[in-house]
């Protein structure tokens, strides 16, 4: 871009350049944007890690990291795991990917009072296959830690009664 007269401002120790006239040429405005997405690498993970910590240090995003590795449940990686990381994607995807808030139900139905922890359960995974609130799941089943589940442990599912 070209311009006939250029002015400069100082102030306060800050150099500032004006156009004084109208530009003489320019450039037409692109229609579209491209995007050049970074590499693919492979990140081993490590103790700590979570898919939060991995996006933030390879400029990924939560979703983007799991759609790549076909991860049924995002908030579960396994240690020593080998994942495909897409570094810096066109569009950060960190929630598309992530289990939607339940209804705040405090009791269900037709359903078992009973529920077997299987491999990657979160009370609030458990929650939300039944459509429950976290805090109803966690008040039918005091004194179990929802952060060390074990496998095959089973949990109380509040049923509403009739």
């Amino acid at each position: 871009m070209q311009f006939a007269t250029i002015t400069t401002l100082l102030f306060a120790g800050v150099a500032a350049a004006m156009p004084q006239a109208t530009p003489t040429s320019a450039a037409p405005p692109s229609a579209t944007s491209t995007c050049t997405p970074g590499p693919v690498v492979d990140y081993t993970v490590q103790g700590n890690d979570t898919l939060t910590i991995v996006s933030q240090k390879l400029n990924s995003g939560i979703c983007n990291i799991a759609t790549l590795n076909n991860l049924a449940n995002p908030n579960f990686i396994a240690l020593g795991a080998v994942l495909k990381v897409p570094t810096a994607p066109c569009v950060i995807d960190n929630i598309s990917c992530l289990a939607k808030q339940s209804d705040n139900n405090t009791c269900v139905s037709g359903v078992s009072p009973y529920y077997t922890i299987v491999s990657g359960d979160t009370f609030f995974l458990v929650a939300q296959k039944f459509n429950l609130s976290v805090d109803a799941l966690q008040a039918a089943n005091v004194g179990a830690d929802p952060l060390l589940l074990q496998l095959n442990q089973v949990i109380n599912i509040p049923i509403c009664k009739n």
